[in-house]
């Protein structure tokens, strides 16, 4: 174990039970950057991990600055000690607050939660105070969280299910829960009255965009208790093109020739597959959701 200072920050060095830093810091709470929010998502965005050990090969984390950076270069995620004591400080500051984010990067019960428990116990310090407080997770969430938010009417769960092909999975992320943890997820997020959202989100072109897939997945979401499907196609960090584009590789060499051409469209510093492709697939989505009553809307 070592240790270094930086800034009002000490960190250290630790290799299990994956090698990672652990951070003491001022870090504090904060909302949507202004120019990159929409009015009705307020929200106060808590990343108690920097990084994520579930490697998504589309991971669009390591285009951020910082820690992330770091992450990006070394792979090894950077842990906030005692972060959720940190918040409990700052929520008892506020005289209006809105809904917690745990967490709008990277995910929240990944496998270093099950020896920190930062996002375990963040929610509770929510929840003591009444202030919803919501989660998006690709990992298993212990049931002692479900039981505490639904002490919370108004919190909720989101569970990120790209795909219902547990090979894809397999090939797109490194860790988190399978395919069939992941839509019992959803049942037990149900079955505690918490109001429960599915993530499509990102649907990656040429890999699980198929209609006969994208239907079979709304369609299990749905049976397994999800309340609001949400959806994305997966845009680009045009700084992290190539590497996202090298990762596809996984899928063939075509993949990565036609991701090239379909991707043509810049916004808000993202390459994003043009609009005509977006529009189909969206409209199909929609069609889906409306057929298994239920809502549907787009991530941002």
């Amino acid at each position: 174990m070592s240790s270094v200072e930086k800034a009002d920050e000490k960190e250290q060095k630790i290799d299990h039970p994956l090698p990672h830093f652990l951070v003491k810091s001022k870090k504090e709470l904060h909302g949507w950057y202004r120019d990159e929010r929409e009015c009705t998502s307020e929200r106060m965005l808590i990343n108690p991990y920097n990084g994520c050990s579930n490697g998504c090969v589309y991971c669009y984390a390591k285009s951020y600055a910082g820690y992330f950076k770091r992450y990006k270069e070394t792979g090894m995620v950077t842990v906030f000690e005692d972060f959720d004591s940190v918040i409990a400080s700052q929520l008892d500051s506020l005289n209006v607050a809105s809904c917690g984010y745990l967490s709008p990067v990277t995910d929240p019960f990944q496998k270093l939660e099950e020896t920190y428990q930062l996002s375990s116990r963040i929610v509770r310090e929510f929840v003591e105070r009444n202030i919803p407080i919501e989660f998006i997770t690709k990992s298993r969430v212990p049931g002692s969280v479900l039981d505490m938010m639904a002490e919370q009417e108004h919190s909720f769960g989101q569970v990120s299910i790209t795909t219902n092909d547990e090979g894809k999975r397999q090939l797109m992320m490194g860790e988190g829960a399978t395919t069939e943890q992941l839509f019992g997820q959803v049942s037990a997020i149900r079955g505690k009255g918490l109001h429960t959202v599915v993530r499509i989100d990102p649907i990656v072109p040429l890999v699980t965009d198929s209609k006969e897939e994208l239907s079979d997945l709304v369609s299990k979401a749905a049976d397994s208790g999800a309340c609001h499907i949400v959806a994305s196609v997966m845009d680009v960090p045009i700084g992290m093109k190539q590497i996202i584009l090298e990762t596809m590789g996984v899928f063939g060499t075509r993949v990565i020739l036609d991701l090239e051409r379909l991707y043509s469209e810049k916004i808000c510093g993202y390459l994003n597959a043009n609009v005509a492709y977006r529009r189909r697939i969206f409209d199909h989505m929609r069609s889906q959701c409306d057929k298994k009553g239920v809502t549907f809307a787009l991530a941002w």
